[in-house]
């Protein structure tokens, strides 16, 4: 392949591509491992990121690779919240401004742009290889295509070499202590877990790999499967993607025109974060039912009230899916579940609010707004709408759950 191929913004776009249907196609499984360690929102997270990307591919206006580099990670950094979207949005950054202008690309050229995301990702996570990161797989790719390049191999070549050293750090990520973020307080229990991150750069650049030279043998373990094999799996959507859903035996139920509809509610902790939810539905095409304060207008006003009045909606089927948010989304949680058939999961995750709906087909998101920012809220919420209740196993818990709700509800002649 010839080196101005490997430069064409095309080209570039063409991997870009083939990188955001990978991340697409293992989101659960990348989420999956990252619950293991973290917060269990890396695939969702990442894959809402790259969404965005394809969404604006067309229209980005680039004169050469790097400037196309440069607005990927800009995408990435406004549409992925937490500290991923930084980490990868810098990356890409840092890649495109290290080959800005060019318009050939050999052996070096792959191997400045993996250094530059490379020490981006370290300047901006104060992190190092072996902290069981994202650079335990970037670190020996840069050091694989530098080689390579040394060598004078051509920017196939020297990719080639960067995936297959990707793939080896990744996995030697299992053999590591955590000494980053949530997972370095788990010691020794972060042995044996292979890391969401050092995993995802693997992956796009076996995809990137593979956009480029469709022959290129597969040399990337594959990442171990820790979702359930009786649960269905299928692709993450975006928000902007739930506004039209299935109705129900129903017909109608919590849905105007046959477009979701979410109720709100909140108290006076909860109406500023609350507020950004509603606009972010909105935004996104779904309907909103405010239970809040009357005018939208924060008062002094107790969450039980609030959480009753709008389980008791989703109990009785005016209402299909509603999002409470108080302090710490504790008291809501709790009130919301003593209206009977109502499942409420307090959630401050991604992966905690997508399991909500498939294991417990929770009906009823809370949330702390002293607890967690308007970004990761946001994600949240996206995933909690999108996820659908898996069924299977899972089917025969959510009716011994129910079971014991009647039981109870029998006791006291409710």
């Amino acid at each position: 392949m010839a080196m101005t191929d490997v430069a064409s913004v095309e080209a570039a776009k063409r991997i870009l591509a083939a990188v955001a249907m990978t991340v697409e196609a293992r989101a659960d499984e990348l989420s999956a491992l990252d619950a293991a360690l973290g917060d269990g929102d890396h695939g969702v997270s990442l894959n809402i990121g790259w969404r965005a990307v394809i969404a604006e591919l067309d229209g980005y206006d680039a004169p050469d690779v790097g400037a196309l580099l440069h607005n990927v990670g800009l995408t990435i950094v406004n549409s992925v919240g937490a500290a991923m979207g930084p980490l990868y949005g810098t990356a890409f950054v840092r890649a495109g401004k290290a080959v800005a202008g060019k318009h050939e690309f050999d052996g070096t050229a792959v191997a400045v742009m993996l250094e530059a995301a490379r020490d981006g990702i370290a300047d901006r996570g104060k992190a190092s290889a072996g902290d069981k990161t994202m650079l335990d797989a970037l670190t020996p790719a840069a050091e694989a295509a530098r080689g390579a390049a040394t060598a004078g191999a051509d920017a196939l070549t020297a990719l080639r070499a960067a995936s297959d050293a990707a793939a080896t750090g990744a996995i030697a990520t299992r053999d590591m202590l955590a000494r980053k973020g949530r997972a370095s307080r788990l010691g020794e229990r972060a042995l044996g877990h292979q890391d969401a991150g050092a995993t995802s750069v693997a992956l796009m650049l076996k995809a990137a790999l593979l956009a480029l030279d469709p022959a290129a043998p597969s040399t990337i373990a594959d990442v171990p499967r820790a979702v359930s094999a009786d649960e269905p799996r299928h692709p993450h959507s975006t928000a902007a993607e739930v506004g039209i859903v299935p109705t129900d035996a129903d017909g109608n139920r919590g849905m105007t025109g046959g477009r979701m509809r979410v109720a709100l509610g909140s108290d006076d902790a909860g109406f500023p974060l609350k507020e950004v939810i509603r606009q972010h539905l909105q935004d996104k095409g779904v309907d909103t039912h405010d239970y809040s304060t009357p005018g939208h207008v924060p008062s002094e006003v107790d969450y039980p009230d609030v959480a009753r009045a709008v389980a008791e909606a989703v109990a009785s089927g005016q209402e299909e899916r509603a999002i409470l948010v108080c302090g710490t989304g504790i008291g809501m949680a709790i009130t919301a579940n003593k209206v009977p058939g109502v499942r409420a999961a307090q959630a401050h995750d991604v992966y905690s609010a997508e399991r909500a709906r498939k294991s417990n087909d929770a009906q009823v998101l809370a949330m702390g707004a002293r607890v967690i920012g308007p970004e990761l809220a946001k994600s949240i919420v996206d995933a909690w709408l999108v996820a659908d209740f898996a069924g299977g196993a899972s089917t025969r818990k959510v009716e011994k759950m129910n079971r014991v709700d009647a039981t109870y509800r029998a006791k006291t002649g409710s």
